[in-house]
């Protein structure tokens, strides 16, 4: 059900950063998808955020800029608020890079890139998958998700310290 792309906090020959894929078109975190995907990251439409720590996020702006002239749909970034507000204000700023956000894609017509602010509880089903947005215990905007397919489910935090509300979703 869950690939796992990578799964550490720092990056060297024998480490990746943070990212699960759930299927060719969604991932939780984007710490390490093109280069773990090659061509095949184009392929990704959704990306759901626990936090916005570099080792999460390392990977969207060149989700986009590897990708632009193949992609056929916008990038969807959901997140809580504090973090959609972080990548928005510190990475897609013109600055560091391209607010692509904002950049009107030649042939789609649309921006490749859209923010979907999501809220503790709610549940976004995508590609057959039920996503859940649990809290989490880290920095602020920190989340985690609930992922259910069929009669399976798994739970991902992100980083995250002792947490009873977590502690008891698994127990349930």
């Amino acid at each position: 059900m869950i690939k796992v792309l990578g799964a550490s906090g720092s990056l060297d020959k024998n480490r990746s950063c943070i990212s699960f894929q759930l299927n060719d078109k969604t991932v939780i975190d984007a710490g390490n998808l093109v280069r773990t995907l090659g061509q095949n990251s184009h392929t990704i439409e959704q990306v759901f955020l626990t936090h916005a720590h570099f080792d999460h996020i390392l990977d969207l702006p060149f989700l986009i800029e590897t990708h632009f002239d193949k992609r056929q749909k916008p990038l969807q970034i959901f997140a809580l608020k504090e973090t959609l507000e972080i990548v928005k204000n510190h990475v897609f700023n013109e600055i560091v890079w391209p607010k692509f956000h904002e950049i009107i894609h030649p042939v789609l017509g649309v921006p490749l890139l859209t923010f979907h602010e999501i809220v503790l509880g709610e549940t976004v089903h995508t590609q057959n998958i039920s996503i859940t947005v649990i809290p989490a215990n880290h920095v602020a905007g920190s989340c985690g998700y609930l992922i259910k397919k069929h009669d399976t489910s798994c739970l991902i935090t992100g980083d995250s310290y002792i947490n009873p509300e977590t502690a008891q979703l698994i127990n349930q």
